[in-house]
Order: C-alpha cells, then sequence, then structure tokens
C-alpha cells in the first residue's frame, strides 16, 4: 500500500516560483514543534499555559491529544452518572453494577489460601476468616469492585503473614538462646531437670497440653523462670512422681527403672524382639545405678 504523503508549498516570493514537496505523513521537518507545543504557544492566558495538565502531553502530535481528549470525556461521562445523595438505593445499586460491584456478597469469591492458613494455625484461623467476612460486607457496602475487594484482602493478608513470620523468627531466636543459656547451667542434667520440671507442673494441676502448650511458646525455657522452678522440683525429687522424670537421684533412676521394664513386658510375652530404644534407655539408667 503506498505510502501516504501531505503536499508541502513553499513560496518563494522574490523568484516567484511555487515549489511542490512530498513528506510522509505524520512526520516533521526538522526542527518544526510538536502539535501540543505550538498550541501552547498561540494561547496567552498563563493559567492555562503553566497548568500542570500539559506535563504529560508536551511534545504529543494532534492524534494523542485527540485520544487524550476522548479518554477524558469517557472518564467524564462516567462521573456524571454518580448518584445525588438523595438518591434511591436502587439508583446507586445501578451505578455500583456498571463500575463493577458484583450483583452480591457472594460475588466476592475468595478465600485464604492454604499457605497463610498453616502460616497462623487452626486455632487462628476463624479470626482471620471474620475479618475477610467484615471486609466482602463493607466492600460490597462501599461498591467495589470484586478485583479491588480482592486487592483488600490480599494486602492485609500479606502484611499479617509479614508479622506473623516476623514473630515466629523472633519467638525461635529467643528460645534458642535460652535453651543454650539453660545447657550451659544444668550441663548433663539438662534433659532430666527440663523433665522433672513438667512432671511438678503437670503434679500440680497442669495438663499435659498446657505443659506441651509451655514449652512450645518459650515460657518453660526462660531462664528467669525455669531455674527457680528447678531448685523447686529439686525439693521434689524423691516424690514417686517427680522423681521418675528427675532421674538425677538414685530414687528417681530406679523408678524410671521399673516403669520401662513394665513397658517391656507385653513385648516378652508375645516374644517378641523389646524396642531398641527401650533397651538402651535401662541400659543407660543402669549405669547411673553403679
Amino acid at each position: 500500500m503506498a505510502e501516504e504523503v501531505a503536499e508541502v508549498v513553499t513560496e518563494v516570493a522574490d523568484a516567484g516560483v511555487v515549489e511542490v514537496t512530498e513528506v510522509a505523513e505524520g512526520t516533521q521537518d526538522e526542527g518544526s514543534k510538536a502539535f501540543v507545543d505550538s498550541m501552547l504557544e498561540s494561547i496567552d492566558d498563563a493559567n492555562i499555559t503553566d497548568s500542570k495538565t500539559w506535563d504529560t502531553l508536551k511534545g504529543k502530535d494532534a492524534t494523542e491529544l485527540a485520544k487524550y481528549i476522548m479518554e477524558l470525556k469517557s472518564f467524564t461521562g462516567k462521573k456524571g452518572d454518580i448518584p445525588k445523595a438523595d438518591a434511591s438505593e436502587e439508583d446507586w445499586n445501578e451505578f455500583y453494577g456498571k463500575m463493577g460491584r458484583p450483583e452480591s456478597i457472594d460475588g466476592y469469591d475468595f478465600e485464604l489460601n492454604s499457605e497463610f492458613k498453616e502460616l497462623v494455625g487452626d486455632e487462628s484461623l476463624p479470626y482471620y476468616e471474620g475479618i475477610v467476612g467484615t471486609i466482602q460486607e463493607q466492600a460490597f457496602k462501599l461498591g467495589a469492585s470484586s478485583e479491588q475487594a480482592e486487592a483488600a484482602v490480599d494486602a492485609l493478608m500479606a502484611n499479617v503473614a509479614e508479622q506473623e513470620t516476623a514473630s515466629r523468627k523472633a519467638l525461635e531466636e529467643s528460645t534458642e538462646n535460652n535453651l543454650n543459656a539453660l545447657k550451659t547451667e544444668w550441663g548433663d542434667g539438662f534433659d532430666a531437670i527440663s523433665n522433672s520440671i513438667d512432671a511438678m507442673m503437670k503434679n500440680n494441676g497442669m495438663t499435659q497440653e498446657q505443659v506441651d502448650w509451655a514449652r512450645k511458646s518459650g515460657i518453660f525455657s526462660e531462664p528467669s523462670l525455669a531455674i527457680p522452678l528447678a531448685k523447686i522440683a529439686a525439693g521434689f525429687a524423691d516424690d514417686p512422681e517427680i522423681g521418675v522424670a528427675q532421674e538425677s537421684t538414685q530414687s528417681g533412676v530406679q523408678d524410671r527403672i521399673t516403669s520401662l521394664e513394665y513397658e517391656m513386658q507385653p513385648f516378652i510375652k508375645r516374644g517378641d524382639n523389646i524396642p531398641q530404644h527401650l533397651l538402651d534407655q535401662r541400659n543407660t539408667l543402669y549405669a547411673k545405678l553403679k
């Protein structure tokens, strides 16, 4: 297809010559100015020419300016559809529908992903699901589109995930430092003393679940608490329950051996091999009695 051209007429007054030059349409002679720049030079009102409106249009040709005006007109048309303050609920619903809001709150089809669920845990999950439900309700009232509501949920959950990850990392580092301090304090008796603390707490009202939580959360690893608890537990070393856990006393060692042998009885009766870890524990305990 032949390239369209525009004729540029140049008059040379003195010679009486008229020269016609063909120039490819859409191009400009070197040194000529863009359409918008030329247009601005012809406007005398400084309030118009100095407006920031032209910052993104300077250097543009007539076609680009026309596209900008059409887009602006389209936006203005949408803005003109905004209901008045006294508009009915039906008017607002119609407007929100044009702006992309789903027909009902069920149209906000998003949920917490598996990675987030695993991060916050089953106990905290209902709380965050409630937050998502609240966002859905408010998004619908405000006329948000599905994309806008989902973006709000994603931003919030990303922030929660970041804080949760940072909190867990800080807790893990703190617990590790505390455990190292206790291992330095208690030496080879670390496991036995830790067990005696757990046994003492259970013997005085705590459930196994509560003890496990205290261990997992790092409470029993905090030296300022663990060391006093260890001293208290040591005072009950001959207690049948606590002595078994501590294993640092003769009474505790002997009770633990008895408990292990009781665990071995079913294997002996069936003629099965006794699990090696039970044998190893018993041998270790017998060595302590020597």
